[in-house]
């Protein structure tokens, strides 16, 4: 009796200390998930000290500020973490990052056009006239090639 006694108690101590090592393993990996601020969805809060919690809070504010100040993906962007000085560098980005979308002139249905001043419009405008000027005579090249093909497949010399 007392030999089970004392397994009953080694195992649930050992059981315990198991149960504390994953806890803890557990706690580490999301304290890094959280601190890396790149995916806040997989961040476990509640398991976050009131310090790990307010630098994991940064962490995703830095990430975020970082993505807005690209400019490439303003859906990506969580306008509401940024102050305002911020808020208008990242609005200046997207319009730059918009601007040479638009002045590469071969993509206009990705230009938006509400964001071009009047003159930035003009420039955007002669960029698209010219892609579609090229392409025309891409195409014609092309068309003139297969004629030519055609040609010598019927008439080898």
């Amino acid at each position: 009796m007392k030999t089970q006694l004392f397994l009953l108690t080694c195992f649930a101590s050992l059981s315990l200390m198991f149960s504390a090592m994953v806890h803890a393993d557990e706690r580490q990996e999301n304290l890094r998930r959280c601190l890396d601020g790149n995916y806040p969805s997989l961040c476990k809060y509640s398991l976050l000290s009131a310090d790990e919690l307010a630098r994991a809070k940064e962490a995703e504010r830095q990430v975020n500020l970082r993505r807005c100040l690209d400019g490439n993906y303003p859906s990506l962007c969580k306008y509401s973490l940024l102050s305002a000085d911020e808020l208008a560098r990242a609005k200046e980005a997207e319009r730059q990052v918009n601007l040479r979308r638009c002045l590469d002139g071969n993509y206009p249905s990705i230009c938006k056009y509400s964001l071009l001043s009047a003159s930035e419009l003009k420039k955007v405008r002669a960029a698209e006239d010219r892609a579609a000027s090229s392409k025309k005579s891409c195409r014609l090249l092309e068309q003139l090639s297969d004629l030519q093909e055609g040609l010598a497949m019927r008439h080898p010399s």
